[in-house]
């Protein structure tokens, strides 16, 4: 007992960052919430403007946390930009694009109904792209989605 005290006093308290189940939750949230504004916006904003408007927002609020770790990257980030700007396409703003594209013809339910399958989907690529396998503890996690 007295070496989990002791533990305790000397670890570092990081606040928001020491609540994974918080953040597991907020994520999901912020997930949702973005779809059913996609949904909101759909017919009033077009899906490329709002990916666009998605995206730089989030550039915008994360850069000052991001600033020093790019600066260190940065040689490795330059020597590796046409991957990183092929993934940034197709992962990042394509994918967006369509939801919000796709969210002009259907519900919002219907939208995150296909989101929750992106984990049974990213597991398939890997098996097909590298040969990767799924562990018995990966398969639960996208089964109990």
């Amino acid at each position: 007992m007295a070496e989990a005290d002791a533990y305790s006093r000397g670890r570092k308290r990081l606040g928001l960052l020491d609540q994974p189940y918080l953040l597991l939750s907020l994520t999901s949230l912020f997930w949702a919430g973005n779809t059913i504004v996609g949904r909101v916006s759909a017919g009033h904003i077009p899906p490329l403007t709002l990916s666009c408007i998605r995206w730089g927002g989030a550039f915008l609020i994360l850069l000052p946390f991001a600033a020093l770790h790019l600066a260190r990257d940065w040689p490795t980030i330059r020597k590796h930009a046409g991957t990183l700007a092929l993934l940034a396409f197709s992962g990042f703003s394509s994918y967006n694009a369509i939801t919000y594209y796709a969210l002009q013809y259907t519900t919002a339910i219907n939208g995150l109904l296909m989101q929750s399958s992106a984990p049974l989907f990213v597991a398939l690529w890997s098996f097909l792209l590298l040969g990767e396998r799924l562990t018995l503890r990966q398969a639960g996690g996208i089964s109990s989605r």
